[in-house]
């Protein structure tokens, strides 16, 4: 992919040098630029406010010559990048570029993105595995005049619309920058979003921060010049005047403090936008990115959301990219599903039923991480999987699909198991299972749920094939030992009388392991076992926990167990902790009350409901000191009827 780089350099002579390159970002190497124009130390006056996009579009169009027209009329130029040096220039306001009547703004096109970019060289890319990793800061929760909320909720719809692209977290008033540059190191995300107001002091510009409990605190650009923690490859100051100010002030701006430190691109706001306008972009941005577009073409569609909604006003211009690598470089997402998100909530039911699940973003995190580490940064501790926890009715089959659902993107084979449905084939032990029946389960999959399909027949055969003998026969040098081809079950039932229980048995649970882990050698496969008391407590007891639950805790190759057990089981089902010692565990309970607001808001939004439904769904719940989770569909069916004016 080719990049149009437009630079115009510090003054030489009689005026600001003007060059023109076109840069193959997918090919490593220098930046080379020729010379094509000058602009005049003595620019002309700037018109009015109304007329400088066509003002500043004029300068480029003379200063670069018609060598900039021609190289903007091959195909391959897929993007722009301005590198503009002079500090009385960069001030400008660039993006407001208007290339005459009857076409859009430069900054506004998503197909030909044009942002600004400092770059000597291109470097290799260096993909990341999804989902995108975005963390929110909310530097003053308490502060009504942010407007965070409007603006969360901007993410929450781009969240919403790209289900498991996008694991958002959201971190209100941190109390001190060690808790806060902690929290960047540990979530490591790929972007920091930070929600707050600007000052500019005499030599530098400042965050302010308003933590729940006294003393306020700030963040300086001196402090993030020298201490901002690597990760992040791109942060989004949506702070007024985050951007760069008047140079004559001789401010440190806050954007330039990130590039210093190392950030590979900055988004700051050149203005006070508003917080109507900064959730319009923020949706549209994040939107962008979970689908894949370069950071460039993120920011020009999320100008373009403001610009819609209020075509008349400046907001649309304020958002300020600038990038020290190539656009495309900056998050290379790189997904192990090639499907377009839309396509996936269409196919897949138990995912479509997540466009309304809420918050969890912590335990999702800790399950996804645990199941699937490939690719996160840092040395984490190995897990086997994950041991889910908490009362019935708090969302755990929720959160697991939810976990799912990343992992589905990130490429591996979800096969979620409820050990309480009915089995594909009639037999005894349909809905409550001995240790056979849940080994056919696992196997066969659950019928209805498209998470979970038959495993690949011919993995099994062997299995099958000694499965049927050892039902009825002791371990013999006549059983079978590999089968080639198929080979179905017979579907009998297991014969104690046969004699040599406990090691036929024990053969049995180590074929299923090994057939499990043949099956997982063309793809990772991801099992998950719900609806544990559908299996009968004397079976899971003696034989499924220390013969399957047990080896796969401590690690089968190319499968990961995602356990679910409800607390008033766990006494029965895992007497003593020994077997899952090596599991991840997350509890899952109701929502408390600090989580309930923000808990609702994001409910309403990914329900669509209007400013009026949303006011009404927070004031039922504003009093609640607790929330189950079956309790927000429970409200919402009786509010989605009534409009404003309804009682």
């Amino acid at each position: 992919m080719s990049t149009l780089y437009l630079q115009i350099d510090h003054a030489a002579g009689p005026g600001y040098p003007v060059r023109l390159g076109v840069v193959d970002v997918d090919q490593p190497g220098a930046v080379r630029l020729e010379d094509v124009g000058i602009l005049p130390v003595a620019l002309p006056p700037p018109p009015a406010p109304g007329s400088m996009g066509s003002y500043l579009h004029a300068l480029v169009a003379d200063g670069a010559g018609p060598r900039l027209a021609e190289l903007l009329h091959q195909a391959d130029v897929r993007s722009v990048a301005v590198d503009v040096r002079p500090a009385d220039l960069v001030a400008l306001p660039w993006e407001t570029m208007d290339p005459g009547p009857g076409q859009r703004y430069l900054f506004i096109n998503d197909e030909r993105p044009w942002s600004r970019g400092r770059w000597d060289d291109t470097g290799p890319p260096v993909p990341a595995l999804g989902p995108l990793r975005l963390l929110v800061v909310v530097c003053g929760a308490k502060d009504q005049t942010l407007g965070a909320e409007e603006e969360i909720d901007g993410i929450y719809r781009a969240v919403s619309r790209s289900l498991g692209r996008i694991h958002l977290e959201v971190i209100d008033s941190p109390p001190e920058w060690a808790a806060l540059k902690q929290e960047i190191v540990d979530l490591a995300p790929h972007v920091v979003h930070l929600i707050g107001h600007t000052l500019k002091a005499e030599t530098q510009s400042v965050l302010e921060f308003t933590p729940a409990a006294p003393p306020t605190w700030e963040l300086t650009s001196d402090m993030i010049s020298q201490l901002w923690p690597e990760g992040p490859r791109l942060v989004v100051l949506s702070a007024c005047r985050s951007s760069r100010g008047d140079p004559s002030t001789g401010a440190a701006s806050m954007t330039d403090a990130l590039k210093a430190a190392g950030v590979s691109a900055v988004l700051g706001m050149r203005g006070d936008i508003t917080s109507s306008a900064a959730a319009d972009f923020a949706a549209a941005f994040y939107g962008a990115l979970a689908d894949d577009k370069n950071v460039d073409a993120a920011a020009a569609a999320g100008r373009r959301a403001i610009l819609d909604g209020a075509p008349a006003g400046p907001d649309w211009h304020y958002p300020v990219l600038e990038t020290l690598v190539p656009a495309s470089h900056v998050l290379p997402i790189r997904y192990g599903v090639d499907m377009p998100p839309e396509n996936l909530t269409r196919g897949i039911p138990e995912f479509a039923k997540l466009q309304s699940f809420v918050d969890r973003s912590e335990q999702r995190r800790r399950t996804w991480w645990a199941i699937d580490p490939e690719g996160l940064p840092g040395h984490r501790p190995a897990r086997s999987g994950v041991l889910m926890t908490g009362p019935r009715g708090s969302g755990k089959t929720w959160l697991a699909q939810a976990s799912l659902l990343v992992c589905f993107w990130r490429g591996r084979r979800l096969h979620y198991i409820d050990l309480k449905a009915q089995s594909v084939q009639g037999e005894l032990g349909e809905t409550s299972k001995d240790w056979l029946g849940m080994l056919r389960a696992i196997r066969d999959g659950t019928p209805g749920c498209h998470l979970s399909p038959e495993l690949d027949p011919q993995a099994f055969a062997t299995f099958n094939a000694r499965l049927n003998w050892l039902v009825k026969n002791p371990p013999t040098a006549a059983m079978p030992t590999q089968v080639q081809g198929a080979a179905d079950d017979e579907r009998q039932r297991f014969d104690p009388e046969a004699g040599q229980v406990s090691p036929r048995i024990a053969a049995i649970f180590r074929d299923f392991l090994a057939a499990l882990e043949t099956a997982a050698a063309r793809q990772h496969i991801v099992l998950v076992l719900d609806g544990v008391d559908g299996v009968m407590e004397q079976s899971w007891r003696d034989y499924v926990l220390p013969y399957l639950i047990a080896p796969l805790a401590n690690g089968v190759p190319g499968v990961s167990l995602l356990l679910i057990v409800p607390l008033d089981l766990a006494r029965s089902h895992l007497p003593g902790d020994d077997v899952v010692t090596t599991m991840e565990r997350v509890e899952v309970g109701e929502f408390k009350q600090a989580q309930i607001d923000r808990v609702i808001r994001e409910y309403a939004v990914k329900c669509l409901f209007n400013p009026w439904q949303v006011g009404k769904f927070q004031q039922f719940f504003c009093d609640f000191e607790q929330l189950q989770p079956a309790e927000l569909g429970k409200i919402e069916t009786i509010l989605r009827p009534y409009g404003p004016g309804g009682r």
